[in-house]
């Protein structure tokens, strides 16, 4: 037994021994390997330090440049800018000149054009009211167009002036002719005047509703009319609708 003891103990050892051996021999290795990777990892953080100051080099060298840039750029904006000031008075003031001269002109024209329109003014009558408050059906008989004998008359004394309607359906559409003395804010020296407008009714079916009024022998629409009667007011009507207010308004008894 102590024979068979012995070669065991000596196998253990022998086993330990040659264990002991791999595990150093592993760790020199080791110990090696992690120094080389050490010494790359310094290799590696010198190469970024260096490049970090090749870059800090070429920034500067970059922005010493697009600094010259920047103020010759300025310089030249400068430049520029104050030739523009120093002709921008004169410019400026000249256009205002220019600019005020034209309007002048348009205003006299205008006023030249309404100082026409009011010369010659349709004459019309001079009658009343009270001429006619008992004669209607004759009074129709003289509209610029037939006024059928069904129509309903109406007749009302306005603020500043006279007025007497007649309404009828036709085709489907509304007519109403207006007789009315001279209105308030109209032309020294106009007389009584027809007004003939239209009225197409909206349906169900998507046709929206439209007035027109009668100029010469054309519709036209009740707000191209209207445009002009504002414009008329305000001293600002053009020839063309100075022209249309005087077409639009049929000389009557």
């Amino acid at each position: 037994w102590k024979k068979i003891w012995r070669d065991i103990a000596d196998s253990c050892s022998d086993d330990w021994r040659r264990m002991s051996n791999n595990l150093r021999e592993l760790w020199e290795n080791g110990s090696k390997k992690l120094s080389a990777f050490g010494d790359d990892i310094q290799a590696w953080w010198k190469k970024g330090d260096e490049l970090v100051e090749e870059g800090d080099e070429v920034g500067k060298r970059v922005t010493d440049n697009v600094g010259v840039s920047d103020l010759n750029v300025l310089n030249g904006v400068m430049e520029g800018g104050q030739e523009a000031v120093d002709h921008a008075p004169t410019s400026g003031a000249q256009s205002l000149i220019d600019e005020l001269e034209g309007n002048q002109k348009v205003a006299d024209d205008v006023a030249e054009s309404n100082e026409t329109f009011l010369t010659e003014v349709l004459e019309g009558g001079t009658t009343t009211l009270n001429d006619w408050v008992n004669k209607t059906s004759d009074l129709s008989k003289q509209a610029p167009i037939e006024i059928p004998s069904n129509a309903t008359v109406k007749v009302q004394a306005k603020n500043g002036y006279d007025q007497i309607t007649f309404k009828w359906t036709e085709n489907g559409q509304n007519y109403e002719v207006r007789w009315h003395t001279k209105t308030p804010g109209a032309p020294e020296g106009q007389g009584n005047t027809w007004v003939v407008s239209r009225v197409t009714p909206g349906t169900p079916t998507g046709q929206v509703r439209t007035e027109h009024i009668l100029v010469g022998d054309t519709w036209i629409p009740r707000y191209q009319w209207q445009d002009a009667i504002n414009a008329y007011r305000n001293g600002t009507a053009t020839t063309e609708q100075l022209q249309l207010l005087k077409d639009g308004h049929w000389q009557a008894p």
